[in-house]
């Protein structure tokens, strides 16, 4: 597939890259529109960072006072290494965190489901 840079497409405010796959060498990628921003003003908008553990963080630092939303969550699939990055990774016996509407939710690993759900009905 060929390569290719489009400015002012559609109604002359877009910019569309057309490829196979779009590599990006940074460790942020910030997305702002200035005149959605509500509230507060942090001086950055990090959406996507590629964090010092070699992990994805969305919302650094919660740039984003308003959150982010999961629409049509298919699965989520926790990650554990014991070994700080040396090792295979493994699924630890219990997922825990805080969510919306619950003190602390914890869930055998092996029930994936019950994680499914509970995720999609916090999101509803």
């Amino acid at each position: 597939m060929a390569t290719d840079v489009k400015l002012d497409q559609v109604d002359g405010s877009f910019l569309v890259l057309e490829g196979r796959v779009v590599k990006v060498t940074a460790a942020d990628f910030m997305l702002d529109s200035p005149e959605r921003r509500k509230g507060s003003n942090p001086p950055h908008r990090r959406a996507l960072v590629h964090n010092e553990s070699d992990g994805l963080t969305v919302n650094f630092n919660e740039d984003y006072p308003g959150g982010i939303i999961l629409n049509g969550v298919a699965e989520i699939s926790p990650h554990f290494d014991p070994g700080g990055g040396t090792g295979p990774a493994q699924t630890p016996d219990v997922f825990s965190g805080e969510w919306s509407g619950t003190d602390d939710a914890h869930f055998s690993a092996a029930d994936v489901n019950e994680l499914r759900q509970f995720v999609q009905s916090s999101l509803t």
